[in-house]
Parts: C-alpha cells; structure tokens; sequence
C-alpha cells in the first residue's frame, strides 16, 4: 500500500505571500506541490491549505490503520465497518479511482 507516487512528505506552508491572500505549500525537499488562496481572508482556505499539507501523513496513517483493522478483522471475524471506507479513500487519494 505504500507504493506512492506523489511528492513525499512532510509538506509545510509558506505564507510569505500572505499579504496576496495565498499560502504557498512547498514539499520537504522544497519542490512546491500547491498554492491555495484566501482572497476573502475569511479562513477556510487557509484551513484547507493545512488540510492539503498534512495530506502525505495523513495517507500514510491510514494506511498503518487499515492494515491494523484488516488484520484485527481477520483474527476475530469482526466485520469491521471501516475498512472499505478506508480502502476507497486510499485508492482515490492514489487515483486509483475516479
């Protein structure tokens, strides 16, 4: 499951253009990999440019989760409500799916 293609993490933001209304989001090998903007400086996109910042964490902590439920299912014979969501949202951040 950790067959990644995107630009590995951590990633972290910049808001040396924040005075533009933009947070720019640079990779830890410094290649930027997003640029979000907060024209109305209301919040929201500078919420979403953390968001998209924690991405590569946050996919590889979901990964260790399944892997963990997929295996604490097998033991038990639980159906563990989870895992299919957490499938489907590994294969849609790896587009995998459309």
């Amino acid at each position: 499951m950790t067959n990644s293609t995107h630009t590995q993490g951590p990633w972290v933001i910049y808001d040396e253009r924040a005075a533009h209304g933009s947070r720019l989001i640079y990779s830890s090998s410094e290649y930027g990999v997003g640029e979000v903007w907060d024209i109305n400086n209301n919040g929201e996109n500078k919420a979403n440019a953390h968001l998209i910042a924690a991405a590569p964490e946050l996919l590889k902590a979901l990964e260790a989760l399944l892997r963990d439920a997929e295996t604490m299912a097998a033991i038990s014979g639980l159906n563990i409500r989870t895992i299919e969501p957490a499938r489907a949202v590994i294969a849609k951040a790896k587009g995998t799916v459309e």
